[in-house]
């Protein structure tokens, strides 16, 4: 039974017998029996149990439980019997147990559910139904399914924002095709032209500033789901991949980095086209550091690749981990490292990957290889985003000596900057120019480095295989 239904049993009494005035106390609400039923059909309907759930619910129903009453979640009776055919194994493989929920969705709508109603997260019963086409003819032959109704697609921008996000939102839970086609051509494919001519709005704005945040990566992925095919056309058609030294701008950057994390199949000549462009831009030799922020587009760009291409991306991950641009170089290295297998130096994934707690003692047993590498990438986290609250004087001095072993000398010297008599200054000016100066140095970058030693050590790294 949900936790969102029982705490509707509780409420907060200011005062109570025996306790001093102004003491707050824990006191059970009493609800009517109505309200009693309908809290009882909700469980019911959320641990649905075959035969006796049915016929528990039925009783319920006798007693004059309300079909459509919700939870905090926006669900009714008729929408959790939906999650159980969606992901109970049993209603899969065990025939008295899907008709029990079969009968019961029936006995739900006879007592007046309605099928049309949407929780928070826009999903109705009909949508779910989809993947079970020969339930959904028989309820409709039983006229229990009334006439879908017809959908408004909002014209204010942040309107329709909401409603795309909801629909796309609506579309990750389920995996089945039905569902997700009824979805597309019900509430979606209506919208694509709109939804379409409001991205092309957003490429041409002047400032990122006048965009809503995430809107270009929500319309991407609501127009994939409407019409896959003109979505794909679309993206193709971006003048960016001939032009590609527009993604080192804030708007084009943000597009790109949609596409990224949307996986989206762009053509590998295309992306091939733009990583040409781009490498002009990289610097080149000595201290040449041309601020043309090149770096970010390429490893977006590069990890595109390696998702539809992998043996295509091999030289050049080569090519970029002697890059001058510590970012490229880093990121080349954690690719050639998930290709073999092995973790990357990035504090978050270690601590996940060794079970460690970063706010609590270090208890967790570690090699020694594994431990200077966690603490050497954790002190490198934190002077890269300037953010040393969960970083003790300890670790610093100890990261310091590690970069010291690893040839990084100039890195090392900007930690001891930050260190007097074994304790980490107080002073913000002094923290302000060493996270600026750390940044500022060119290469090896410490995450590289530390790459490269991971690489040489792969038997401390191994990913698992239940990872």
């Amino acid at each position: 039974m949900r936790n969102t239904v029982t705490t509707l049993l509780f409420l907060i009494s200011p005062l109570a017998q025996g306790n001093s005035p102004g003491e707050v106390v824990p006191a059970v609400a009493v609800l009517s029996e109505q309200q009693q039923t309908d809290l009882e059909l909700l469980a019911e309907a959320d641990n649905f149990d075959g035969a006796s759930s049915k016929q528990r619910i039925e009783e319920l129903l006798k007693r004059g439980a309300d079909p459509n009453t919700e939870d905090s979640a926006g669900d009714t009776p008729l929408l959790l019997l939906c999650r159980t055919i969606e992901h109970d194994y049993r209603y899969r493989h065990e025939p008295h147990f899907a008709q029990a929920v079969n009968e019961t969705f029936e006995l739900l709508l006879r007592h007046g559910a309605n099928a049309l109603h949407e929780n928070r997260l826009g999903c109705n019963a009909l949508f779910f139904l989809q993947s079970k086409p020969e339930l959904l003819e028989a309820l409709k032959q039983n006229k229990l399914i009334p006439k879908d109704l017809a959908v408004r697609i909002p014209y204010d921008t942040l309107a329709l924002i909401r409603y795309m996000k909801l629909r796309v939102q609506q579309a990750e839970l389920t995996m089945h095709a039905p569902c997700r086609q009824y979805l597309s051509r019900k509430y979606c494919a209506p919208a694509y032209e709109r939804v379409e001519n409001k991205l092309t709005t957003y490429l041409e704005s002047e400032s990122v500033e006048r965009i809503p945040q995430g809107a270009p990566a929500i319309c991407l992925a609501f127009m994939r789901l409407a019409a896959p095919e003109k979505a794909n056309s679309y993206v193709a058609d971006l003048v960016y991949w001939e032009h590609s030294e527009h993604f080192i701008e804030d708007i084009p950057l943000m597009v790109l980095q949609a596409l990224h994390d949307l996986n989206w199949q762009v053509d590998t000549n295309k992306l091939s086209q733009a990583l040409k462009r781009l490498q002009a831009l990289l610097p080149k030799e000595g201290e040449d550091m041309i601020s043309c922020n090149s770096a970010r587009p390429i490893i977006l760009i590069l990890e595109m690749m390696a998702h539809q291409d992998p043996q295509k991306v091999l030289p050049l991950i080569e090519e970029y981990k002697a890059s001058r641009d510590p970012e490229l170089a880093y990121h080349a290295y954690k690719m050639q490292l998930r290709q073999n297998n092995l973790y990357s130096p990035d504090p978050a994934e270690l601590e996940k990957a060794f079970g460690i707690d970063p706010f609590a003692p270090q208890t967790t047993k570690l090699t020694e290889q594994q431990r200077k590498i966690y603490e050497c990438a954790k002190v490198d986290f934190a002077m890269r985003h300037s953010d040393l609250s969960h970083v003790s004087a300890e670790e610093l001095a100890r990261a310091e000596q590690h970069f010291r072993e690893m040839g990084l000398t100039p890195y090392a010297d900007t930690i001891a900057t930050l260190l007097s008599g074994g304790e980490l200054s107080k002073e913000p000016y002094v923290h302000q120019a060493a996270h600026r100066r750390y940044k500022e140095l060119v290469s090896p970058a410490p995450g590289a480095v530390l790459a490269r030693y991971i690489l040489e050590h792969p038997e401390h790294f191994r990913i698992k295989n239940n990872q």
